[in-house]
């Protein structure tokens, strides 16, 4: 799930927070598939470590990093010494981007084994980090919201169908409303309980690692 949009918009405000007035310092990368970018104010640093591999991808935020003396490359040197303005989260879609003066704006897709990090000035793609995902140059991230109608009109007509009104809800928040009787329940009672679930999505009071099915993950 930390790929899900309803985690990425709890990350994404927390890097607004914490980026904001940043400035990048550093952008390289020293291993395949990863891209290292720090960020300075005053004494203050915090690096974003993405690892985006064809076969898991994953954001990390070190608050130190020592960079290799070798086999390193420099990498969007057009964001050095440029300052972070905002981050944006983009509506019910898994992607956000940081807003930086002079009209950059870096775009994080995370879509799964397709994620990929891609430069813009403006509304004009400069370069990607995955170059394989040529599509990626045809984004433009000031235009990636996607308005979904979702109120009890529209739940009603779907027939209590979540994926076709909730399409960002994924597998794990699905499982955990059968678990609450949601097959069973009433076209009434199941908005109840989508919109419990919802707050509890939006306002998370914690995060939880879960075994399911076997494997590790993250849960809110």
């Amino acid at each position: 799930m930390h790929q899900n949009y309803y985690f990425l918009r709890q990350l994404s405000e927390q890097l607004r927070q914490q980026l904001v007035g940043m400035e990048v310092v550093t952008c390289f990368s020293q291993n395949k598939d990863e891209l290292v970018i720090g960020f300075a104010a005053g004494e203050r640093e915090l690096y974003i470590r993405a690892s985006l591999t064809s076969h898991f991808s994953s954001l990390s935020f070190p608050t130190e990093f020592k960079r290799a003396r070798a086999n390193t490359i420099n990498l969007f040197g057009e964001l050095l010494g440029r300052t972070v303005r905002d981050v944006v989260q983009h509506l019910n879609e898994r992607s956000f981007y940081l807003k930086l003066n002079k009209g950059y704006t870096l775009l994080f897709k995370l879509f799964g084994n397709r994620s990929n990090i891609v430069l813009f000035q403006g509304e004009e793609p400069l370069k990607p980090f995955h170059k394989k995902f040529g599509a990626d140059l045809e984004l433009n991230p000031l235009q990636m919201d996607r308005p979904i109608r979702q109120n009890f009109e529209a739940f009603a007509a779907a027939d209590g169908n979540l994926r076709q009104v909730y399409p960002t809800f994924g597998d794990l928040p699905a499982l955990y409303l059968e678990q609450q009787g949601y097959s069973t329940a009433s076209l009434e009672a199941q908005w109840e309980l989508v919109q419990a679930m919802l707050e509890q999505l939006e306002a998370p009071e914690a995060y939880y690692l879960i075994r399911l099915n076997g494997k590790l993950g993250l849960s809110l």
